[in-house]
């Protein structure tokens, strides 16, 4: 429909000869039109995410609505849902504070908004996707990261350097462990540590390839832990130790535990954890159950039970 058009600009005739040029048939014979509805190719975004009381969240259609070329609506309604719902399950239990839930909105919405912004300039001066080749492909481009893996998020509960140098932004199209990304997909081989002896002898036939990303739980939180450091002292059991002070019934739904050590690492074969995931020996990863990296350890942050309280905190883990 053409701006400052509306449905009594479109009669029954009108709307045949539109019928007959889409088919591409002159001739065609409609009988029936059961019924004609305006449409507009546009962009609009909800101001709010959600209900002050927390009780109301839009999601999908309902919080943004983009042009229809390229499945981008479709693709940001499912990232949404994506990072609200671990968050409900975690309120609903109790696992963690309602202030949670206020990062859905802080998450989610800069992120259609800048879609939304990109897939607007798509349109053409009738509400139309431009088909001017040299302007359509640079489009498409800028968006494809919004709508995969190229985007990062920034909120309260993403917690990068003192400097704010780990953290995402809107050119961060690189998963390497920085915090506010998805943790990297890296295909790994795990050799059970009691057949190691029969790999050496056999090789490749033992080994069961596997995904990082296979490390993430979908409900709670995952630590991937590299070592420990000169003292003996690991984030593994650091982390342990603050949810039995913090909360001793709390391993109703624990952290989950990915432990690797000097000893230990030899049982995995492709991974890099330098390279791949930013980690010296000793480091640690602290992933969202969306499979987004909330924290990553440096040289600086004290392996202490502390330490990690405060992160739990901030993070509203009860």
């Amino acid at each position: 429909m053409g701006r400052n058009e509306t449905a009594k600009d479109y009669p029954k005739e009108r709307c045949v000869e539109l019928v007959r040029a889409a088919v591409g048939i002159d001739t065609l014979v409609v009988d029936e039109i059961k019924g004609a509805m305006p449409w507009w190719s546009t962009v609009r975004l909800a101001t709010r995410y959600g209900t002050p009381d927390r009780h109301v969240f839009l999601a999908g259609d309902a919080a943004h609505v983009f042009p229809p070329w390229g499945g981008f609506g479709a693709n940001a309604g499912i990232a949404d849902a994506h990072n609200l719902v671990w968050k409900l399950v975690h309120v609903i239990n109790g696992w963690s504070g309602e202030e949670l839930l206020d990062t859905y909105e802080t998450e989610r919405r800069p992120i259609a908004q800048r879609a939304a912004s990109i897939s607007a300039a798509m349109n053409d001066e009738r509400g139309l996707m431009r088909l001017n080749t040299i302007s359509i492909i640079p489009s498409f481009l800028q968006l494809i990261p919004y709508m995969t893996v190229g985007y990062g998020y920034n909120s309260s509960i993403i917690i990068g350097d003192d400097d704010g140098s780990s953290l995402p932004t809107p050119k961060s199209y690189d998963l390497c462990g920085r915090p506010g990304t998805r943790i990297p997909h890296k295909w790994i081989d795990e050799i059970d540590e009691e057949k190691v002896k029969e790999y050496e002898e056999d090789g490749e036939e033992l080994i069961e390839p596997k995904s990082t990303l296979d490390w993430v739980d979908p409900c709670t939180y995952t630590l991937i832990t590299f070592g420990e450091d000169k003292k003996g002292n690991s984030w593994d059991q650091v982390f342990k130790k603050a949810l039995k002070e913090e909360n001793p019934s709390h391993f109703k739904r624990p952290i989950n535990h990915i432990n690797y050590t000097k000893e230990t690492q030899y049982l995995l074969i492709g991974l890099d954890w330098k390279k791949d995931f930013g980690l010296d020996y000793g480091n640690a990863l602290l992933v969202r159950p969306d499979g987004f990296i909330a924290w990553r350890s440096s040289s600086k942050d004290p392996i202490t039970t502390e330490f990690a309280s405060s992160l739990l905190s901030i993070l509203h883990y009860k």
